[in-house]
């Protein structure tokens, strides 16, 4: 929560991947799955499964929705995936989707 406050709300995306949301991605390559969820730097948890959105992988992931390919440069060099799901932090919370007309 703390994160929040410094947080743009346009990365509260309704359908694609923005703060908060959880991720499911396979690898290209390799095929194998792998799940994140997206926060802020000072949010990271390692050991949970967390990727900051100032990072080159979480910057690939923003705005993205499922099905689309994404390249993100981590420690192994870069690799190549698609978005197999994404959960976003309003789909959790139960927030529904502001209409198109109305601004977003």
């Amino acid at each position: 929560v703390a994160g929040l406050a410094r947080l743009d709300p346009d990365t509260l995306w309704y359908d694609r991947a923005g703060f908060g949301s959880t991720v499911v991605l396979q690898n290209l390559a390799t095929r194998e799955r792998v799940s994140y969820t997206l926060v802020t730097g000072e949010m990271l948890d390692l050991d949970e499964d967390q990727v900051t959105l100032a990072s080159p992988l979480g910057q690939a992931h923003l705005g993205r929705a499922a099905g689309e390919r994404i390249a993100g440069d981590t420690p192994q060099g870069t690799k190549r995936f698609r978005i197999v799901s994404v959960l976003t932090l309003p789909q959790v919370a139960g927030v529904e989707p502001v209409p198109a007309a109305a601004g977003r």
